[in-house]
């Protein structure tokens, strides 16, 4: 050996290793769980865990000094963070607390079916229940609950394109006896 520190010899004959890849994790265009706030029917997987954080701004974006505030950029923003757990490869749970009316969100999805030969379609059912305060009433009439049911229908064209549609039905959402609705 001629240099101070000897190496060992490399053997570049030997055949390199395939690293094992779950077939869903890249299924479409979509990665994860959601399109923004949007489920997108791919589900976490058995003892999966999903951390995430959230905000919205809730400025209006076009308005008369929208270049001054950057397009609402300077408003204050609306954080949520959360937790998603798979309990099964098509059943999730999730929970997440946001600084909006300190809302607590408590949510469940099931995959009901997934593209592939024969079967058009990946389709999600998601439903959960927000409740603001922390699910705690403090002498207000209205508990300050609402829930909520979506459907996530996606169909994925030579994993480049997919198209979604999510209808979703929400529950609850207004005070009657104000007579205003609940953001």
């Amino acid at each position: 050996c001629a240099l101070p520190i000897c190496m060992p010899a490399m053997n570049l004959s030997a055949k390199k290793q395939e690293v094992p890849t779950d077939p869903g994790a890249r299924e479409g265009v979509f990665f994860g769980e959601s399109v923004v706030n949007l489920p997108n029917g791919n589900s976490i997987k058995h003892g999966g865990v999903d951390f995430f954080i959230g905000h919205r701004f809730p400025e209006k974006v076009f308005q008369r000094h929208s270049a001054a505030d950057l397009f609402g950029f300077d408003s204050s923003a609306l954080i949520t963070f959360g937790v998603r757990a798979g309990l099964t490869d098509k059943w999730n749970v999730g929970l997440s607390r946001s600084n909006f009316n300190r809302t607590i969100e408590l949510s469940s999805s099931y995959q009901v079916s997934r593209q592939h030969d024969g079967v058009p379609v990946t389709l999600q059912v998601r439903g959960s229940i927000e409740g603001r305060n922390n699910f705690i009433r403090h002498n207000d009439p209205w508990i300050g609950y609402g829930t909520s049911l979506q459907v996530a229908a996606v169909r994925t064209f030579a994993n480049r394109v997919s198209v979604e549609a999510v209808p979703t039905f929400a529950f609850n959402t207004r005070d009657e006896k104000i007579g205003r609705a609940h953001v």
